[in-house]
């Protein structure tokens, strides 16, 4: 994700709730969220997809109104000032995040910032060819961090993402407790 973009600048859509800078909201950049009641219910429709598809599925998607325009399903570098054009974005709980794709331009900003998350949400859900593009160029990187099994080493960093911030743990010891 690009340095300047922050999490005030988007939606964060989980399969539990919305949030704008980790904090539970209703409304985004001054307008209130179009379908607020069914995006973690629509959310949870896309895990399963993408777990199907992918091998593993996100925790999180990321929508933010820009002024960056850009081509359908495809990534880019959307600057996080508000505007028209709605991007998204998923994070996977193995550290995978994709690139920012966008998804269409609306009639205003005010708009785009009303209905991105529902708009964004039900072409992940409901279009394949809009999958690939926010998908296909980690694809490799879901399916090999959701299939590894090895065990944790010591010294090893283990980021854990509850919202509203972002912890990294470090292995110290590791206590087998199996009898």
């Amino acid at each position: 994700m690009a340095d300047n973009i922050t999490n005030k600048d988007y939606i964060t859509i989980t399969d539990k709730t919305v949030m704008v800078g980790g904090k539970p909201t209703t409304a985004y950049r001054g307008r209130g969220i179009w379908w607020l009641k069914n995006l973690s219910n629509d959310f949870k429709k896309i895990q399963r997809i993408i777990q199907r598809e992918y091998g593993a599925a996100p925790i999180a998607m990321r929508v933010m109104s820009s002024e960056t325009n850009g081509e359908y399903a495809s990534p880019g570098n959307p600057s996080p000032k508000h505007g028209k054009n709605a991007w998204v974005s998923f994070v996977f709980a193995n550290g995978v995040e994709t690139d920012w794709v966008f998804r269409y331009s609306s009639s205003s900003a005010s708009d785009c910032a009303e209905d991105c998350a529902y708009y964004c949400g039900s072409n992940v859900r409901d279009d394949s060819v809009f999958r690939v593009g926010v998908f296909g160029a980690v694809a490799n990187k879901i399916k090999q961090k959701a299939t590894q099994t090895e065990s944790p080493k010591v010294g090893q960093l283990i980021e854990m993402d509850f919202g509203n911030c972002m912890m990294q743990l470090k292995i110290v010891s590791i206590q087998n407790k199996a009898k």
